[in-house]
């Protein structure tokens, strides 16, 4: 994925993931005005005609939780709302094979 990565940040998305209009942009300017290197977004579980289904991937309790126990209890940050900048990306990737999941591998990466 580096090797073709040419921004400063990137989204990451699943196939059937879908973005707001504003999303990209609002995570730049929150990134720039805090001076941060990751921002994450909530995301809506939605049917095929983009209902939201009022079911969350969130964990709420993500930012609190030890890495250890984040790892063991599976609790991670959906791919699809990391919104990263490169020098994050380089240490997140690539995942390595045999990985169940991609969103427990860059929640739990050095």
């Amino acid at each position: 994925m580096l090797l073709i990565m040419q921004g400063e940040y990137v989204h990451l998305l699943g196939a059937d993931d879908v973005l707001l209009p504003n999303c990209i942009e609002r995570c730049y300017i929150a990134s720039y005005q805090d001076r941060l290197s990751a921002v994450y977004h909530g995301l809506a579980v939605v049917n095929r005609q983009l209902s939201p289904m009022n079911i969350s991937l969130l964990d709420l309790n993500f930012a609190a939780a030890a890495r250890a126990e984040a790892i063991v209890g599976l609790k991670s940050i959906p791919s699809g709302s990391w919104f990263i900048a490169r020098e994050i990306a380089s240490k997140i990737f690539p995942i390595p094979q045999g990985i169940p999941y991609e969103d427990i591998w860059m929640s739990g990466s050095n």
